[in-house]
């Protein structure tokens, strides 16, 4: 009896130390179950933050979890994947911003190059209308002098050659005029053939003058060079640039009064030569001074307009020099004189600054009259 009462107790004892364990058991497994909720919770919500912002563009939200397992490297693939985005993001706003920038420079480049075809197709208006203009007046000149012998029957042998001299001073002029047009025709296309080499700029000057001087006889008027005699070498066409100086040369003689003289001086400064002409003629008033170097352009005086001349000299003298590298530029009073100035670059600096300094000058003063033709 005594030994049943004992096995019970223990059955009882055992019983609740059973209970007690499983009681403990479940306890356990609670708190293990809210730790690892929590340690599992917190991680997770970081994720779901971090998707949410990588989601609304805010790819400078990192996940600040750093621990060494999973979660922890799950956590640092999610931060490289966000600068990864976040690199690709700023790389393609930059192309955006540099595509913007070469848009609006190409905009504006056609926009700057469809205003430029506006001004040549302004300006192809514009020259075919002084074309049409520039060569009916000699044509209507021409006609008018051969009319002019075939009027009322025969008429003396005096009359005929007069007019026969003024048909072929206006076919001089027209031929001219033409001569320009086809040089200025081919400048344009760039069909000119230069041919430059190193040549003495005194030479091609004292070429010019010398034409310079045959162009004024009629007018009496003479040429006052003034110029070392050492050479300042240049690399030129020595044709095409004396063709330019015999223009501006031939242009100061026209709108020079009579027996007067036009100057040029060729100095050597800053490595650059400098040939000036001046006239004592009409002068430029100031606002015409920046139309003197554009085609068919020509003076609005009574005086000006009554010369000869198409009006592209100058246009053509100003590309000439411009292909060799040179400047002109021009300056003028009204009634007192007119000075055209171009600077030229030359090749041998040190030679060209001893020659200016050193040598002696040459003044050639010509003065050549219509009725002697001596000098």
């Amino acid at each position: 009896m005594r030994t049943e009462l004992q096995a019970e107790a223990l059955w009882r004892r055992l019983t609740w130390m059973t209970a007690a364990l499983a009681l403990a058991a479940v306890v356990l497994c609670f708190v293990a179950a809210f730790l690892l909720a929590r340690s599992l919770m917190r991680p997770i919500s970081l994720l779901t933050e971090g998707t949410e912002a990588i989601s609304r563009g805010d790819l400078d939200h990192r996940i600040a979890f750093d621990r060494r397992d999973e979660l922890g490297a799950l956590a640092r693939r999610f931060n490289e994947m966000a600068t990864h985005q976040q690199d690709q993001r700023d790389r393609l706003l930059n192309a955006k911003a540099e595509l913007e920038q070469q848009v609006a420079a190409r905009t504006a480049e056609l926009a700057a190059a469809n205003q430029r075809l506006t001004e040549l197709d302004r300006l192809r208006v514009q020259f075919l209308a002084d074309i049409s203009h520039e060569l009916r007046t000699p044509l209507t000149a021409l006609r008018g002098e051969a009319e002019i012998p075939l009027r009322h029957g025969s008429k003396p042998e005096a009359v005929y050659r007069d007019a026969l001299e003024r048909i072929v001073t206006q076919s001089l002029e027209m031929g001219r005029l033409v001569n320009d047009l086809v040089f200025l025709s081919r400048s344009e296309t760039d069909t000119i053939r230069f041919e430059p080499r190193r040549t003495d700029l005194v030479s091609i000057v004292a070429d010019a003058v010398h034409e310079g001087e045959i162009l004024g006889r009629a007018k009496g008027i003479s040429i006052k060079a003034a110029y070392s005699t050492r050479p300042v070498w240049i690399t030129a066409d020595a044709q095409r640039l004396k063709q330019a100086l015999v223009i501006i040369l031939d242009n100061a003689i026209k709108y020079s009064p009579r027996d007067r003289s036009v100057n040029l001086n060729m100095t050597v400064v800053d490595g650059h030569a400098e040939i000036a002409i001046r006239d004592k003629g009409l002068g430029i008033p100031a606002e015409e001074i920046p139309k003197v170097f554009e085609r068919f352009y020509r003076g609005r005086s009574p005086r000006a307009s009554r010369q000869l001349g198409s009006g592209l000299g100058l246009a053509i003298a100003k590309w000439l020099i411009e292909k060799h590298r040179g400047e002109i530029a021009l300056t003028s009073e009204v009634g007192s004189f007119t000075e055209v100035v171009v600077r030229l670059p030359h090749a041998d600096a040190t030679a060209s600054a001893d020659a200016n300094a050193g040598a002696a000058v040459v003044v050639l003063k010509k003065r050549l009259r219509a009725k002697t033709g001596s000098e």
